[in-house]
């Protein structure tokens, strides 16, 4: 009777942790859908993230910008899959090599502010920095603006994902705008413009 009961107890206990399994995975799923959502539908700049005019971010610098986060290094792409195919309402939607939230009402658009600060920051690729000393730097021919960091570990950031050893360049807005470029803010973070004289 007493290995029977004890029998009865383990297979109870196996049973929970089958249970209990599932439970910690759904919560993972979720815990990851509330990322994407703030990440994509409310604050991209403090993930150092611009997304387009139709609110899509390319999925491998969502990639890259999970990857610097604490708690979320392991997050691959079938995980964000997982967040879409897995849900009843899919908070984020997926578009060839681009990725956006669904409700984007709570993004905000780039604005011209009122005051803006004294220094901003961009980061370069070290065979890039002699160039841009020679000629400036203009925006894409596709229309992507530059993104400018409001601090240096920003720019820091965003220069580690295009190269180990960036160089960090410091950009004076007043003399910027003076020589003719158009400066935005985006969220409280990053900056954009069309060029840098």
């Amino acid at each position: 009777r007493r290995k029977r009961r004890g029998m009865r107890s383990l297979s109870r206990f196996n049973s929970n942790r089958r249970l209990r399994r599932p439970m910690k995975h759904r919560q993972a799923v979720d815990k990851l859908s509330k990322l994407l959502v703030y990440i994509l539908g409310r604050q991209p700049d403090e993930f150092g993230l611009f997304p387009d005019e139709n609110g899509y971010v390319k999925i491998k610098d969502l990639m890259k910008a999970l990857g610097e986060e604490p708690g979320w290094r392991h997050v691959r792409l079938h995980q964000i899959r997982e967040v879409l195919y897995t849900t009843q309402t899919p908070m984020v939607e997926i578009e060839n090599n681009l990725i956006r939230a669904t409700d984007r009402t709570r993004l905000f658009l780039p604005e011209i502010p009122e005051s803006f600060p004294k220094l901003i920051y961009y980061a370069v690729r070290q065979r890039a920095y002699p160039v841009l000393l020679e000629k400036g730097l203009l925006a894409a021919a596709s229309g992507n603006r530059i993104i400018l960091a409001s601090d240096i570990a920003m720019a820091q950031r965003l220069g580690r994902r295009i190269d180990p050893s960036p160089v960090i360049l410091t950009v004076n807005s007043e003399n910027a705008r003076k020589n003719g470029a158009t400066v935005w803010r985006f969220g409280k973070r990053l900056f954009l413009s069309d060029g840098l004289p």
